[in-house]
């Protein structure tokens, strides 16, 4: 499943970088999910390792498995739905000041984009 051909060399070591590595990856799988074996392949790094920040990101809420303990798919959790609707909301209240301040100083309505 190598999509492409990366190391942990490659990585120089840095896990935030490879941790949203895996994340990305995951996201691109969708609701499917992965198994251990095709993502530890995916990065051409051993299962443990693999398997290391898969724990800590699912203690996170990042990711979230189901599956018997051989069978583990992984995928996203629904944290980043929650995430993209608290961005989407804190952008409509900066739009709505902006179109409150254009009214103040213009009289005018802006027109819903």
């Amino acid at each position: 499943m190598r999509k492409n051909d990366q190391s942990i060399s490659s990585y120089n070591l840095k896990p935030t970088r490879f941790t949203l590595d895996i994340l990305e990856l995951l996201v691109n799988q969708g609701i499917e999910g992965m198994n251990l074996k095709d993502i530890a392949e995916y990065f051409s790094l051993p299962r443990s390792t693999v398997h290391r920040y898969l724990t800590t990101l699912t203690e996170s809420g990042w990711v979230e498995s189901s599956g018997s303990v051989k069978a583990k798919i992984w995928k996203p959790s629904n944290h980043f739905i929650k995430l993209a609707f608290s961005y989407r909301n804190a952008v409509r209240e900066q739009i709505e000041t902006v179109k409150a301040e254009y009214k103040d100083l213009t009289g005018e309505d802006l027109q819903d984009v």
